[in-house]
């Protein structure tokens, strides 16, 4: 797998740093993008049905949720810990979108 040998978890194209020509500020840069790649997304966006489980009166801004992964290709399988952010849908699709945040180990 392109992961195990170093490559990011995404792709991107930047010309920002056109105008560089310092080697070690550019290997900076690329440090950095390779960094943010490596790591999974802050924010995770899924869709529920207002009639399932959880169902929509019981979750509201700022509860903590375990959100459960199943060979997801770029996430570990398992539990976990997440904060809802934002959510949104409407009754006539019965659907509702949970964006949730990471939770940090302090708070």
């Amino acid at each position: 797998m392109l992961l195990d040998r170093g490559y990011p978890r995404m792709e991107s194209l930047s010309s920002a740093h056109s105008t560089v020509d310092q080697q070690d500020t550019l290997d900076a840069y690329a440090d950095d993008d390779l960094a943010l790649g490596s790591a999974p997304a802050e924010w995770w966006t899924f869709e529920t049905n207002i009639d399932s489980v959880p169902k929509l009166g019981s979750l509201f801004l700022g509860d903590h949720a375990d959100v459960i992964l199943r060979n997801n290709a770029y996430l570990p399988d398992g539990k976990h810990p997440r904060r809802v952010a934002a959510m949104s849908g409407n009754l006539r699709s019965r659907w509702v979108a949970v964006t949730t945040d990471e939770v940090l180990a302090d708070g």
